[in-house]
């Protein structure tokens, strides 16, 4: 390993933790959920959410539920408590839409299944009609013959800039040596096309037969249970992994890399927290926790809502329900950490699982309780409205960012709204304006072709104002 990142992960593990001094407010927005683990938001402002199911039930309560844009039940979009094996870490886990839901209308879904001897891990793509699951789709079918109990992870994420890739995560299943194999899943970043395929450009492909050579799935691999991950705008890949006896980290996912478990975790030997671990060929994390918290949901930060965090991570856990804040460093990749810190303490009633940026630029989380059930909350700063921003049903987005040529904004509304778009430089002054007029409900899109316009290359900020609601991202201009 990298002797630099060692030393400098030594340090982020001995930075004071704090509390943030700005005062938030944290509401709970839908209650009486059993074990939810992942949620995403729908262009029109709906949620889909997950219900991992009773661990001391195989077969409970395992659903997709659905709430309107204003927290409302709009019941159950999907049942699998018939089919997902919800013993100890295994259930009804990950969700996401597909990036063209506007139009195509899929959700996919990781769970795990057992019906009778039959034990599988599953991706399954539903189609939304009317607000429930219908034309249910088998993407991802493996065979798990052994015990599923523990470390199945369950999250998985498309990357910005490819819109017909899965990415998802398998935890080594409680064996550590199944994260060095590259013939099974275990301990392993996957990634497969929407349909179910496997692209020929993963770094393992060999065949095309996961059964046979090199598990052509893998995209990365020595991970011992990566709880989830998320992608910011500059394409980079962040994730959250559980340690054993000593840490627990953040990693940058890089395509072939090998993480280091079982004799790593952190940057050190397993389980010593002062013997660096020297092997050849391992990735250092870029933040390590000892002891150990149960990192889960994880979050590229992009917005103005929340200050100062734009283009930082923010990741909670389990255990002491905090979020903390990981200052990211060497733009425009983002790919080492400058500082980490507590953001807010004790954020949530119960153990944190999943986390994403609302489309006002607030947080969203779940907080899973087994007595009294779980809940969906919400952080925002005080003073901070979210009625109008509600116009706004996901987050603004620009892709590729970095570029240097064309970017593309994208921004959807939940209703019509005359909406504006500005662009200006570091020092505040106007350098672009799109005043789009008054746009329907949906999704949208504006290119900016740097080619055609004389700015130097930097960072810019894009404001887009919709009705009441506004939101900035930060774009990063090459030559």
């Amino acid at each position: 390993m990298k002797k630099i990142l060692r030393s400098f992960i030594l340090a982020l593990s001995l930075v004071p933790l704090f509390s943030s001094a700005q005062n938030f407010s944290t509401q709970t927005l839908i209650d009486s959920l059993s074990l939810p683990i992942a949620f995403d938001f729908a262009p029109d402002g709906r949620i889909f959410l997950t219900e991992k199911g009773n661990p001391s039930n195989p077969y409970a309560e395992s659903r997709i539920r659905l709430y309107d844009a204003s927290f409302q039940d709009l019941g159950v979009f999907y049942d699998l408590s018939d089919s997902a094996h919800t013993t100890g870490e295994c259930g009804l886990l990950g969700l996401v839409l597909d990036p063209a839901f506007a139009t195509n209308h899929y959700v996919y879904v990781y769970y795990t299944h057992v019906w009778n001897t039959d034990q599988r891990i599953r991706i399954l793509r539903l189609t939304d009609v009317n607000n429930s699951g219908t034309s249910p789709a088998i993407i991802f079918d493996h065979n798990a013959p052994d015990s599923l109990f523990a470390h199945v992870a369950g999250n998985l994420h498309f990357r910005p800039s490819e819109p017909n890739n899965i990415y998802f995560v398998i935890g080594e299943r409680t064996i550590g040596s199944n994260a060095q194999l590259l013939n099974n899943p275990y301990g392993k970043v996957l990634r497969i096309t929407t349909s179910g395929g496997i692209p020929t450009d993963n770094p393992f492909y060999d065949d095309g037969n996961p059964l046979t050579g090199n598990n052509d799935c893998i995209w990365s691999y020595g991970h011992r249970n990566p709880y989830d991950f998320c992608f910011g705008p500059n394409d980079s890949l962040y994730i959250s992994e559980n340690g054993a006896l000593a840490w627990d980290e953040v990693d940058v996912g890089h395509k072939g890399a090998n993480y280091g478990w079982p004799a790593c975790e952190g940057a050190y030997v397993t389980a010593s927290t002062t013997q660096p671990c020297n092997t050849p060929g391992f990735t250092d994390p870029i933040a390590g926790w000892n002891p150990t918290v149960g990192l889960t949901g994880i979050v590229y930060y992009t917005g103005s809502v929340l200050p100062g965090l734009d283009n930082h991570l923010l990741v909670g856990d389990f255990n002491t329900h905090n979020i903390y804040d990981v200052t990211l460093g060497n733009g425009p990749a983002f790919d080492t950490a400058l500082l980490r810190t507590t953001w807010i303490s004790n954020a949530a009633s119960s153990g944190i699982t999943g986390m994403k940026q609302g489309p006002e630029g607030c947080l969203y989380g779940l907080a899973v309780n087994f007595f009294p059930a779980g809940n969906f909350f919400r952080i925002c700063p005080d003073g901070v409205s979210t009625g109008g921003e509600h116009v706004l049903s996901a987050p603004l987005f620009v892709s590729p960012n970095p570029a240097g040529g064309l970017q593309t904004i994208r921004y959807a509304l939940k209703e019509p709204a005359s909406v504006s778009i500005s662009v200006r430089d570091l020092r505040g002054k106007l350098v672009l304006h799109f005043s789009e007029g008054q746009k329907a409900a949906g999704n949208h899109t504006q290119a900016i072709d740097w080619d055609q316009v004389t700015l130097d290359a930097g960072i810019y900020f894009c404001t887009l104002e919709a009705g009441e609601a506004h939101q900035t991202i930060k774009l990063v201009h090459t030559k």
